[in-house]
């Protein structure tokens, strides 16, 4: 587990179950960090959206300091991953900004990342399983995390739910406002999601286009 602090106490910003790396020696006398490969297996970790809009990592950051952002501790060194994998995580948000509050958990999530580097967008590929056993869930984009003088941005987002595969019960009870719409088995049918360029800077969010549609839909009441 990973603690914000010195100490092991209170929530851990990070659990995993296991984590090794490959790191390459010779440039970081030139202050380089190049990691080869980064392996991490069921990692579990919590996002927090408070009911003022403010986000943050449950363990990481405290309420009262959720929407800053810190000042990079390394930024005379420079970073580059060539290869990252996440397998079996499961990864929890929790909005209160909703009234009933939302609390949805992704399990099973495998994330493949290449060439990550804090100075170059991420292209992201990603599978989990929403309110269900199995993976259902794909997701594809490209995001550039927030920096010194510019703020990040997430661009392309494409998300596909098989809705075949999501049981209307987990469903209820993690999103309570859709319990009131009475959904119950045999969903079918495939739920898309994309957008165009998401851009956030602390706690602002702006986003310029999406489109949800559905293929293939069947719901029982």
């Amino acid at each position: 587990a990973v603690y914000a602090g010195d100490k092991p106490e209170g929530e851990p910003a990070l659990a995993l179950g296991s984590a090794s790396a490959v790191l390459r020696v010779a440039p970081l006398l030139k202050k380089d960090i190049q990691v080869g490969s980064l392996f991490l297996t069921r990692p579990q970790l919590q996002l927090v959206r408070l009911a003022d809009g403010r986000v943050f990592l449950r363990g990481f950051r405290s309420a009262e300091t959720a929407g800053r952002v810190p000042k990079p501790p390394l930024a005379a060194l420079s970073l580059l991953i060539r290869k990252v994998e996440i397998r079996d995580g499961e990864f929890r948000f929790t909005d209160f900004s909703e009234r009933p509050s939302t609390d949805i958990t992704l399990r099973d999530v495998d994330i493949e990342l290449e060439d990550v580097s804090l100075a170059s967008p991420l292209d992201i590929e990603a599978r989990a399983a929403v309110a269900g056993s199995k993976q259902n869930l794909k997701v594809a984009t490209r995001l550039l995390l927030p920096g010194p003088g510019r703020a990040g941005s997430m661009e392309s987002l494409h998300a596909s739910l098989d809705l075949a595969h999501v049981d209307p019960e987990t469903l209820g009870r993690e999103i309570p406002a859709l319990e009131g719409i009475g959904l119950a088995g045999n969903l079918a049918g495939t739920l898309l999601l994309e957008t165009g360029r998401l851009d956030f800077q602390n706690a602002d969010v702006a986003l310029l286009s999406s489109s949800i549609r559905l293929e293939g839909g069947r719901f029982a009441f």
